[in-house]
C-alpha cells in the first residue's frame, strides 16, 4: 500500500478499540447492506458482501462478540 492510500484510512494512531470498530461497522451496514434501489421492500445485499461467509454475516458476528449490548445496530436493528 502506498503512503497516500495509507493516510486515507487512519490518522496515524492505530488502536484496539472494539467499540469504535462496531460503530464503524454500524455505519457500514447502514450504507451498504440494504439495496437502496429497491424502495418497496427491504432487500439485503448479502450475496455481494465480502463479509458474508456461508450464510453467516461476519459483521454481525463481530458485533455480537465485542459489543453485545450495542443497541440499534445498523440496518439489522437489535440482534
Amino acid at each position: 500500500m502506498n503512503s497516500k492510500s495509507e493516510g486515507q484510512f487512519h490518522s496515524g494512531r492505530i488502536t484496539n478499540d472494539e467499540h469504535k470498530a462496531v460503530e464503524i461497522l454500524d455505519q457500514f451496514t447502514k450504507t451498504f447492506c440494504i439495496d437502496a434501489s429497491v424502495t418497496d421492500d427491504l432487500v439485503f445485499r448479502c450475496s455481494e458482501c465480502p463479509f458474508e461467509d456461508q450464510d453467516k454475516c461476519k459483521v454481525k458476528m463481530f458485533k455480537c462478540k465485542f459489543a453485545p449490548d450495542y443497541k440499534d445496530f445498523g440496518s439489522m436493528g437489535d440482534l
